[in-house]
């Protein structure tokens, strides 16, 4: 940890929301099971004007720590009012939470998101979420030995000391589970991709002979692409990760 004074800063500019996203890049450096995100999918993460945020059901601040000019950290400072009108609930969250290994810095940032959730009226405040259940969640706290899955959280196994050392306390756990496919899975969704192929030729076949049996023929063709997205799992699982998600009151 450097001697550097710190300082926790509220991201207003582009060039600050550039290296909120970028930071990963730096702490992941050589990690083989680290998997890059998309940082346009990040940055949409993080936009207002993603659906998340529609209509207010949800808003956020989101904080950069600095130690002079290196960024050391961040953390984005969640309300989810979607949530909490269901629940009843009065929570904050937090999320996309990464950190050096810099207890000062991590104990900055959590502080500089329950506050602002606490002034916003929550009196209570968890995660990890990014930004909600509907995304990512949670922190790896087990399966450090192998690359996160789509929509699985993956992050140095120092993480929870750090979090746990701000006051934040184990809310739950959460399973991820390796499970091999059965082969008849694999046959019968192959078999249901070349049936909707089928389907998208003849819907282009009917578009240049008729509009609106073309429409009518898209949906049939479309209902049956989804139909072939299913799959099957055979019953064997093994545990591959532990998340957890913290709670502070």
């Amino acid at each position: 940890m450097s001697s550097a004074p710190l300082r926790i800063t509220v991201v207003r500019s582009h060039g600050d929301v550039r290296r909120f996203v970028d930071l990963p890049w730096r702490l992941y450096a050589g990690d083989p099971c680290w998997v890059p995100p998309l940082k346009k999918q990040v940055r949409g993460y993080l936009d207002t004007k993603h659906p998340f945020y529609a209509d207010g059901a949800a808003e956020r601040e989101i904080f950069l720590a600095w130690r002079r000019t290196r960024v050391v950290g961040r953390i984005a400072a969640i309300i989810n009012h979607a949530h909490n009108s269901y629940h009843q609930d009065r929570w904050g969250f937090f999320g996309f939470f990464e950190s050096e290994d810099d207890p000062e810095a991590a104990a900055a940032l959590v502080a500089a998101a329950a506050d602002w959730v606490k002034a916003k009226g929550c009196d209570a405040i968890a995660g990890p979420m990014n930004p909600s259940t509907n995304y990512e969640a949670g922190l790896l706290t087990k399966g450090f030995d192998t690359p996160p899955c789509v929509m699985m959280t993956y992050n140095p196994p120092r993480y929870a000391e750090l979090l746990e050392a701000t006051g934040l306390t184990k809310l739950k756990d959460l399973f991820a589970y390796q499970s091999p496919v059965h082969a008849k899975s694999l046959t019968r969704r192959a078999s249901a991709s070349r049936i909707s192929g089928s389907d998208r030729r003849t819907s282009e076949t009917s578009r240049a002979r008729s509009r609106s049996s073309a429409r009518s023929t898209t949906r049939r063709g479309r209902r049956t692409g989804g139909s072939s997205q299913r799959a099957n799992w055979s019953s064997r699982r093994s545990p591959r990760t532990s998340n957890r998600s913290w709670t502070r009151r």
